[in-house]
């Protein structure tokens, strides 16, 4: 073994030379510095609020990182809320910065409905409808009357709850959410405060966020962006319920949002010759709007991609999906597409 001096320069490392304002390719030539990619704040559904006195009789041993349990809620099995198991120690010690990107309480709506960061679990299911009411509408404030137009009662789904019961409403609301969240009324009117947000405004911001980019950068940024998508809007909603999200237009607008980033996803996949990174988001828009455009750019980007398998199961999929009469438009080119596969699979071998 050879021993060097300790007054002697030591030579630079691999580790050195690749590192700096300039890196080094393989062969030691300087490499001008390329911007990373910037990455784009998911929402984390660790929830960061602690239970009250109400949670703590379901409460297990708390473990790190917090566990997760879904609560049913008035015997609807699809509609959860997914409460805290933790200490209040823990919820105190948290580092602010790691609750940056992340949603106190996340209302999700690109699916069946679920609700995650609650305190609690409040007894009356119409409480979770106005929380996700004011989510569906971040920064708007309404009087009591306004609010209770949009709560149907329970016994009559065509009249507003009574002052009464919308007060308890808005207490159990609060007592889940806690007063952050659900401040007092203020001037007469109601609204959400900090730390609640929904899915569909993360869409709307990765999309936003990706389409500002360069093609080759916004692709890939813009995939992910689907990942939010689990099914059609506020799908296992109780009957009755939730029909201003569908009487305003909110869920029409979701769902032109989601066709159009679509295919955008598709035009920026199909021109970098990479059907392949689409395939994902695509069935997943289709999943939420079931639409015949979606449908078709599915079945383009699967059988860009050569494999007669993925070909396959996109056609399971579109056909799931779409009426029998909105498919039976699609079979052709489809048909055309499996043969031309085929054809070309018997040729290779």
């Amino acid at each position: 073994m050879r021993y060097r001096d300790e007054t002697q320069p030591r030579l630079p490392t691999l580790d050195a030379l690749f590192s700096g304002p300039f890196g080094c390719d393989s062969n030691l030539r300087l490499v001008p510095p390329q911007p990373p990619l910037p990455t784009v704040p998911r929402p984390a559904l660790r929830v960061v609020s602690a239970p009250d006195a109400v949670a703590t009789e379901t409460e297990t041993a708390p473990v790190e990182p917090p566990p997760m349990k879904d609560a049913v809620i008035a015997g609807e099995p699809s509609v959860a809320v997914t409460a805290t198991v933790g200490e209040e120690a823990d919820h105190e010690s948290a580092p602010t910065n790691d609750r940056l990107f992340e949603p106190e309480i996340h209302v999700r709506i690109l699916g069946p409905l679920k609700i995650s960061g609650l305190r609690s679990s409040p007894k009356r299911r119409a409480a979770l409808e106005l929380l996700c009411f004011l989510a569906c509408h971040p920064g708007a404030r309404f009087t009591a009357d306004e609010l209770r137009e949009h709560l149907p009662s329970a016994s009559d789904h065509d009249k507003p709850v009574s002052d009464t019961t919308f007060c308890s409403y808005a207490s159990a609301l609060r007592t889940a959410t806690g007063h952050v969240a659900f401040p007092e009324a203020s001037g007469g009117t109601y609204g959400l405060g900090t730390g609640v947000e929904t899915d569909w405004d993360w869409f709307r911001a990765e999309v936003s966020f990706a389409r500002a980019q360069p093609p080759d950068r916004a692709r890939f940024l813009l995939a992910p962006a689907f990942d939010l998508i689990r099914g059609p809007l506020f799908s296992g909603v109780p009957k009755g319920r939730y029909g201003w999200a569908f009487d305003e237009g909110l869920v029409s607008q979701i769902e032109v949002a989601i066709i159009e980033a679509a295919s955008v996803l598709a035009e920026l996949c199909f021109d970098a010759a990479e059907p392949e990174v689409a395939l994902a988001g695509l069935g997943r828009a289709l999943l939420a709007t079931k639409d015949l455009g979606v449908a078709d750019d599915l079945l383009t980007a699967a059988g860009a991609t050569g494999n007669p398998s993925t070909l396959e199961r996109a056609w399971r999929d579109v056909r799931g999906a779409l009426k029998k009469e909105a498919a039976a438009r699609l079979e052709p080119g489809y048909e055309a597409c499996r043969r031309r596969l085929s054809g070309t699979v018997a040729v290779a071998r």
